[in-house]
């Protein structure tokens, strides 16, 4: 069994599946995470929403992280506090609520639904990790740590071998938990993680679409490669040319894309691509991975 990370869905619900179905037609065992966000912008939301709550649990085949627009739902949907005494059942109070910011509120008033399925929508995504960190054994026989994350991960927050700091956790809940919030859910990584650490994070929230990405060596739609650090969002919802859906599996680096397109022409010079050479060696040796030889922006390593 090996363990699939999906990159934000946003609505694009017939992407999601054919993805899915082309992943386990290879691998009937395949075990997936969702890396958050399969809210807004997407012409199926509904859909998607509906599967996620049949089919999502801990620890099971469908897995899911907090993604910030699950997150932006759940502080929109606080404005039910005002109600007192209601029977959700027979009610549409979300009609009234100031606009979400998105299209969910839209999409929750064409789907008919009442105020009690709303409410049980926000429960799950009340009931998501912020992260899911596993030990995963590579091909090689090597074990590899990863955390996967919405956004990105801050290192305030891993102990003293470069993980998830849980003692940390319990003992300064709050300031543990705001340095989690602030970078998990709406950080910027575009340089990856300069950190000694085996730790590798994989996460998506910037589409790699984005000119932002573009000019910094990445391959546009395709899955990005920095320092310890992967980004499986390649913008399926913004619908331009290079937009896909993507999955890697965390035991190959293999990657898989809903819509089949031929490899950028840039790849074999990219600087994604010299960091995925170099993190292939990684989780097969344990080596350190070297730094590249890339232009002068590019050497700004993001760091906490």
């Amino acid at each position: 069994m090996s363990t699939y990370v999906v990159g934000d869905i946003h609505g694009c619900y017939n992407e999601w599946i054919a993805l899915k179905n082309k992943i386990e037609s290879l691998d009937k065992d395949a075990r997936f995470i969702l890396i958050g966000d399969i809210v807004d912008r997407g012409r199926q939301v509904m859909q998607m929403i509906d599967w996620a709550l049949h089919n999502v649990e801990p620890g099971g085949k469908y897995q899911m992280i907090l993604g910030n627009h699950e997150d932006m739902k759940i502080n929109w949907a606080k404005q039910y506090s005002k109600y007192k005494d209601v029977d959700f059942s027979k009610t549409q109070h979300f009609k009234y609520f100031d606009a979400d910011g998105y299209d969910f509120q839209d999409n929750l008033i064409a789907s008919d639904i009442t105020d009690d399925y709303v409410i049980k929508i926000i429960e799950f995504f009340k009931s998501l990790p912020l992260f899911i960190d596993l030990d995963v054994t590579t091909e090689s026989g090597r074990n590899q740590y990863y955390v996967i994350c919405h956004a990105a991960l801050s290192n305030n927050v891993l102990d003293d071998n470069g993980r998830i700091d849980r003692t940390q956790c319990r003992e300064n809940h709050d300031s543990f938990n705001k340095v989690l919030d602030e970078y998990i859910l709406w950080e910027r990584n575009y340089w990856g993680n300069n950190w000694n650490y085996d730790t590798i994070v994989v996460h998506g929230h910037t589409p790699t679409c984005t000119r932002d990405l573009a000019v910094r060596g990445s391959n546009p739609g395709r899955i990005d490669f920095r320092r310890k650090d992967i980004n499986v969002d390649c913008g399926m919802c913004f619908g331009i040319e290079v937009s896909n859906l993507a999955a890697i599996c965390l035991e190959t680096l293999d990657e898989y894309y809903a819509v089949d397109t031929e490899d950028c022409s840039l790849a074999a010079m990219s600087n994604s691509e010299a960091y995925k050479k170099d993190m292939l060696h990684f989780i097969k040796t344990g080596h350190d991975i070297e730094e590249q030889s890339l232009d002068v922006e590019d050497t700004k390593i993001w760091s906490n």
